[in-house]
């Protein structure tokens, strides 16, 4: 399901949702208890099927059915054990500096108090985390059942907020799990988040990532008019326990504040450029710039908040579509003078705050120090081109290759009189035809539209995507609706065919298209001599797989392994066999006995069988 089907779908629930609120909530139901249906009658199912066999091999054995049980059993056996490993399943717990409550004894009553009084399942922990956010996670103790109840508190937002902020932010996220109001939608923003996670982390567990592979985005559409009014109702919540003008002025703060986000980052990642080394103290930093928020500054992000509009594929509403449910106007308000994380870790503020540097500062250490030797490069690069410049003319691409650097390493200074003279060097150099209307678009200049038009139609999916959400932006930031709509629409296609090439490249699906593998007949028996050093393969077929886009051929090679091999359940000779072979490009290699449905594909290219024992 693709982005326009995905939201005509949605428009289309929402639709149903009022007009036939019953039938359609019926209907939430029966799917939702679906997958739990379906994942407990194939157990069943597969059980009695296996119990059935053993008691007629017993009362009647004989040969037949004793080779009928092998055949049988054993991938019954390992469906089965496939299925019961879905339940010991290890997700991966959110990550976070855990607080307890004599770190934090004010916090942790405002939670006991919510907890108490919204009847909210116990938390397992309570996490500090780097980001501008807070939410209440749960994760599956058993595969689909149970769950474990964290509260991740983004330490950017402890110190942007009041404690009464906080409070109202931490009422709305308990308001989703709350026993109090909206059990029943609170209980499909659940599952599908438990679903979610079972997806991630289902690893080779083929037939189950199949199923929820389909069943997952469908769950996930159907629920989401239940899912975004539980988002209104977890706001009813926060307004019933601090009252609808604090609920509506903490949403309102959060995105006032919020607002800064994204030059505070820019600026810590400009700092790469020179150190080796993440400042470790930058959520002190983020502390002053809070702070230090001018008025008009506070009044412009409200107004280009109160501006957006609410999306038809994300269940979070608009902040104005909020705030008209809670009927209260927004106001902007100064920054508190002591914050909720100056407040309630007291002492450990300034030890929470370093350890929370010290942990974004080891999560980003490796991609930090690449990112500084990278500018050290791109600086000598750019060196060796301007000595170069002084010497004699530069051609197009090193005049190309010396804007873009300049670009990089001079953030502040103007890039587009050098990428306009690649242009005079040559009018049709399309990386500085593409630079030129982006920086054009970016300053919201009109003669970057037809300059960047023609990429909007090119070959190559990824940057159709990126132009058209370039010129989507720009239409939208000078209010031609329609036509922001119309380049949306063209980069969620592109960004669709992109997604799709790299899934074909990552990839074996049954309806893939397969043609001969196009080997020389030395090649071909340099093949079949690797295969014959693998006791355990009975024969194996060999094709390519098309791949658009792909300058390589991509080759499958299926193997049907002997008995013995079965039995012993190699699991690892397919990658042994790709590591093994030498062939011109990527390769995939799978087992016919656990993928028999693509024998017949296979098999029928030409001159596919290339080795038989």
């Amino acid at each position: 399901m693709d982005a326009g089907q995905l939201e005509a779908r949605i428009k289309k629930l929402n639709e149903r949702m009022r007009r036939m609120p019953r039938l359609y909530v019926a209907e939430v139901v029966a799917f939702a208890a679906l997958g739990y249906l379906v994942y407990l009658l194939v157990v069943v199912l597969a059980l009695g099927l296996l119990a059935g066999m053993l008691m007629l091999i017993i009362l009647k054995p004989s040969f037949v059915l004793l080779k009928l049980g092998w055949k049988a059993g054993v991938p019954l056996l390992v469906l089965i054990g496939a299925l019961f490993r879905a339940l010991r399943v290890e997700t991966h717990d959110p990550q976070g500096l855990p607080l307890t409550r004599s770190m934090a004894p004010g916090l942790f009553a405002i939670i006991d108090r919510l907890s108490s009084k919204l009847r909210v399942p116990s938390l397992q922990w309570v996490l500090v985390t780097e980001e501008y956010n807070a939410a209440v996670t749960q994760r599956p103790r058993f595969g689909l059942f149970g769950s474990r109840n964290t509260l991740l508190l983004g330490f950017p937002l402890l110190q942007s907020l009041s404690t009464e902020d906080l409070t109202a932010v931490l009422a709305h996220e308990f308001g989703h799990l709350s026993g109090n109001h909206g059990r029943f939608t609170g209980w499909l923003y659940r599952a599908v988040r438990s679903y979610v996670a079972l997806l991630e982390s289902t690893g080779n567990n083929r037939p189950l990532e199949r199923f929820l592979e389909w069943y997952v985005p469908r769950l996930s559409a159907l629920t989401f008019p239940l899912r975004r009014q539980n988002e209104y109702e977890a706001d009813a919540v926060s307004a019933e326990v601090v009252g609808a003008r604090r609920a509506a002025q903490a949403l309102t703060n959060v995105h006032v504040r919020g607002a800064l986000e994204g030059e505070f980052w820019r600026a810590v990642q400009r700092k790469s450029f020179d150190s080796p080394h993440p400042p470790a103290s930058l959520f002190l930093d983020w502390e002053q710039r809070v702070q230090a928020q001018p008025p008009a500054d506070a009044r412009e992000a409200l107004k280009r908040s109160l501006e957006e509009v609410t999306g038809s594929t994300d269940t979070h509403p608009s902040l104005a579509d909020r705030l008209q449910k809670l009927a209260v106007l927004p106001e902007v308000e100064d920054p508190p003078a002591t914050s909720a994380a100056r407040e309630l870790l007291g002492a450990h503020y300034i030890a929470v705050a370093e350890q929370a540097g010290y942990r974004w500062s080891a999560k980003v250490h490796k991609e930090w120090q690449e990112q500084y030797e990278s500018m050290q490069d791109k600086r000598q690069r750019l060196a060796t081109l301007e000595q170069r410049a002084t010497e004699r003319a530069l051609t197009p691409e090193e005049a190309f290759a010396r804007a873009d650097l300049n670009e990089d390493v001079h953030p502040d200074a103007d890039p587009l009189p050098l990428f306009r003279a690649v242009l005079e060097l040559d009018p049709q150099h399309s990386g500085a035809r593409f630079s030129c209307a982006r920086v054009l678009l970016l300053r919201d200049d009109a003669a970057g539209v037809e300059l960047m038009k023609p990429f909007e139609t090119g070959g190559d999916p990824r940057l159709r995507s990126i132009a058209s959400a370039l010129l989507s932006r720009y239409y939208e930031r000078t209010g031609n609706r329609q036509a922001a709509a119309d380049s949306l629409t063209r980069a969620e296609g592109a960004h669709a065919e992109q997604v799709a090439r790299e899934r074909a490249r990552e990839e074996l699906n049954i309806d893939d298209e397969f043609v001969p593998h196009g080997l020389s007949a030395p090649e071909l028996a340099a093949v079949a001599s690797d295969l014959a050093l693998f006791p355990g393969v009975k024969l194996a077929y060999l094709v390519r797989k098309v791949v658009a886009g792909d300058a390589l051929p991509s080759f499958v090679i299926a193997i049907e392994p002997t008995l013995k091999a079965r039995a012993l359940d190699e699991a690892s000779l397919p990658e042994r066999i790709v590591e093994a072979l030498t062939l011109p490009g990527p390769s995939w290699c799978l087992r016919l006995d656990q993928n028999p449905r693509f024998k017949a594909p296979l098999s029928r290219v030409e001159g596919s069988l290339v080795f038989r024992r």
